[in-house]
């Protein structure tokens, strides 16, 4: 599809103009005694107190290009159109466009799940009007790249695709509640399981680290009685962390007007990672899995939402373990087969 530049530019200040700025010691990643020549140092002081209006009346530089990849989700999301204004002309010497298509291309999982459907739409329509940019000039296409392996799906000729099921059963938030509830009889990973952190990320103010430190030594109900306060650090747990806690992640998303909206944030994870999740479940926890994607698909057709990801997600992979006959109710876990 192709995009005019001044008309994609005015849908991306328009879907990102509610973000509010982090403050500015959640902007960057800062490494504990780093001194004033780490880059994210550095991009913490660029971007210390700045409007994305301060930022276009400012200018970028090819320095600036280099910063982009030291911003931690919050920032990155924040300061998003700014950066975007600057990449729809690819010959702007800060070349923005690279550390852009870079983040969108290799990191989805960062910064994906926090997207409203308005900004979700403008990254895809970015990504296309890039594609064809770089399709004309003959440069090796990222984002391209970018559409074919994630953001693609999301794009507005599959945006009104209807799940091959039109109706999915639904059971009561209360029956939810306690089949979560006794699906999942997981032991506590341990503190040091909680969260994926690489070796430099143990060093800095990441994600992963907060993510941690929130949750360490907490059962799944003490997480459930005191709520979700910070939704970003959700993504950044490992798999065991992640479904440990994912019963009182999926009770509290039971509430589908609440603006938090854990339920788009688990379902991510459910849609973008099946395997790696189903492989670790027990026949019961997936079948409860599945039962929740139905009530959460039922419920956003109902709410006449664009983009049903739970439709999606099941129907895609986990609509496969409502077949009974090849997934009982041992106890072994099991495999679904090749997703369809």
């Amino acid at each position: 599809m192709r995009h005019d530049a001044e008309t994609l530019r005015a849908e991306i200040d328009a879907a990102f103009a509610e973000r509010e700025h982090p403050g500015d010691d959640c902007v960057a990643y800062i490494q504990k005694g780093c001194c004033e020549a780490y880059e994210g140092y550095q991009a913490q002081e660029w971007l210390r107190g700045k409007t994305r209006q301060d930022l276009v009346a400012e200018g970028m530089r090819r320095e600036h290009h280099d910063f982009l990849h030291f911003l931690r989700p919050k920032g990155w999301l924040f300061y998003f159109s700014t950066f975007a204004t600057f990449s729809l002309d690819p010959d702007h010497p800060a070349e923005m466009h690279e550390a852009l298509l870079f983040k969108i291309a290799w990191y989805p999982q960062e910064f994906a799940p926090f997207l409203t459907l308005p900004e979700r739409r403008a990254v895809v329509h970015f990504l296309e009007y890039l594609a064809d940019v770089y399709d004309e000039r003959g440069w090796g296409n990222q984002a391209q790249y970018a559409l074919d392996t994630y953001w693609g799906r999301f794009s507005d000729k599959l945006a009104g695709k209807m799940t091959s099921r039109q109706e999915w059963s639904s059971q009561s938030p209360a029956a939810l509640r306690q089949e979560l509830a006794s699906a999942f009889k997981r032991e506590y990973p341990g503190d040091d399981q909680l969260a994926s952190l690489k070796g430099w990320e143990r060093t800095v103010t990441h994600e992963g680290n907060e993510a941690r430190d929130w949750l360490r030594g907490k059962t799944w109900e003490q997480v459930l009685e005191e709520g979700v306060e910070d939704k970003i650090l959700i993504p950044f747990l490992t798999v065991e962390g992640w479904l440990y806690f994912f019963p009182a992640f999926a009770i509290l998303a039971l509430d589908i007007d609440d603006p938090a909206d854990l339920a788009t944030i688990l379902i991510f994870r459910l849609w973008t990672s099946p395997e790696e999740i189903s492989a670790r479940l027990l026949p019961r926890e997936r079948l409860a899995i599945v039962h929740w994607l139905e009530y959460l698909a039922d419920a956003f057709e109902k709410r006449g939402r664009v983009l049903n990801d739970a439709a999606r997600a099941l129907d895609d992979y986990w609509a496969y373990f409502l077949d009974e006959e090849l997934y009982g109710d041992d106890e072994s876990t099991t495999h679904a087969p090749g997703g369809r």
